[in-house]
């Protein structure tokens, strides 16, 4: 039984990859039914949510667009968001991890329509899937950097 257990958790991360069109950046499940994943490829990051094999909403957002909010360095915890637009609405993709090391990272969801809270989901423990990367330095891989001012993303 341990056996399948461990065989299991190597195979998933890479199952969950394999659907990835590109780069797999972030892939969790938010339920016992529905996951969230965030992609990369051709200069877009991509989003899809929805049932297991199947997507209900996929949404992309160019890296030219300046999709990632880089962290601002201060407070007990790293994190970091990705903003996907979808008429007035907003899914805000973010990813948390403690400073010390002590708590395992942590990953979600956020949607907002304006500036009110919706909805949040946040992936279940033990169930994600990412790089130990910010989405800001997924962003300098790819040739871009942050302005002065923390807000705004420019070409280096």
């Amino acid at each position: 039984m341990r056996i399948a257990a461990f065989l299991t958790a190597l195979i998933l991360p890479a199952a969950a990859s394999a659907a990835c069109p590109g780069k797999m950046i972030l892939s969790c499940d938010v339920s016992q039914t529905r996951s969230l994943e965030v992609c990369l490829s051709d200069g877009a990051f991509h989003y899809r949510y929805g049932p297991k094999g199947r997507t209900d909403l996929a949404l992309s957002a160019p890296l030219s667009s300046g999709p990632v909010e880089p962290w601002p360095g201060v407070g007990n915890n790293i994190w970091s968001k990705l903003i996907f637009r979808n008429g007035d609405y907003r899914y805000e993709v973010w990813t948390a991890s403690s400073r010390t090391g002590n708590d395992p990272q942590s990953a979600g969801v956020a949607v907002l329509k304006g500036e009110t809270p919706v909805t949040e989901l946040t992936c279940l423990p033990g169930r994600t899937h990412t790089p130990d990367v910010l989405f800001e330095d997924v962003m300098t891989d790819e040739g871009w950097c942050v302005n002065s001012d923390q807000k705004t993303w420019r070409r280096c």
